[in-house]
C-alpha cells in the first residue's frame, strides 16, 4: 500500500479475511475473531491513515445505516478509538465499535440495501424483486431478457 507515515490499527470483527482496497492496492484484513467470537489476541492489522474512509465505505454492513444521517452506520471493520494530540478522546463514531460481528442472515430483506428496507417502503404488501442473487444452472435456458448485451426495445 504504498509508502506511508502515519499507520492504524482497524479490527476485523468477522471471523474471515476482509479484501479493502486503496489506490488499486488490495489490502487483506485478517479476522480478529474466531468463529465462536473469541477475540485472537495475536493479530494486528495495521493500515495507512489515509485508507480508513475508504476502507469503511467498502465494509459496511448492509441494513446498518440510518436513514437520516448516512454517517452512521456500522461496519466490519472497526476504528479502535484513539486519543486526540492534547490526551483527550476523540468524539465516538459508529465505526469505534471492535466488538464481533456474527454472519448476517442471508434471508433478512433488510440485508440487501445500507439503509434497511422497511424504513423506505412503507407500503407492506410492496413486492421486492430480488436479481442476481441466484445462480443460473446450466441447464436453464438464458432468457433474452438476461443477457447482459442484448439488444433492448
Amino acid at each position: 500500500m504504498g509508502v506511508f507515515h502515519s499507520l492504524t490499527e482497524i479490527i476485523n470483527r468477522t471471523a474471515e479475511p476482509i479484501t479493502i482496497r486503496f489506490d488499486g492496492q488490495d489490502k487483506v484484513i485478517e479476522p480478529n475473531y474466531d468463529t465462536e467470537g473469541n477475540l485472537l489476541t495475536d493479530v494486528q492489522n495495521m493500515v495507512p491513515e489515509q485508507v480508513i474512509p475508504y476502507a469503511l465505505n467498502q465494509t459496511v454492513v448492509m441494513g446498518s445505516e440510518a436513514f437520516e444521517d448516512p454517517s452512521e452506520f456500522q461496519s466490519r471493520i472497526g476504528i479502535p478509538l484513539r486519543k486526540r494530540p492534547d490526551g483527550k478522546l476523540r468524539k465516538e463514531h459508529s465505526w469505534n465499535n471492535c466488538a464481533f460481528l456474527p454472519p448476517a442472515d442471508e434471508n433478512d430483506l433488510n440485508t440487501l440495501t445500507r439503509v434497511p428496507i422497511e424504513q423506505v417502503v412503507d407500503d407492506p404488501t410492496a413486492k421486492i424483486v430480488v436479481r442476481g442473487s441466484k445462480k443460473r444452472r446450466s441447464s436453464d435456458p438464458i432468457s433474452k431478457d438476461l443477457e447482459p448485451f442484448a439488444m433492448r426495445n
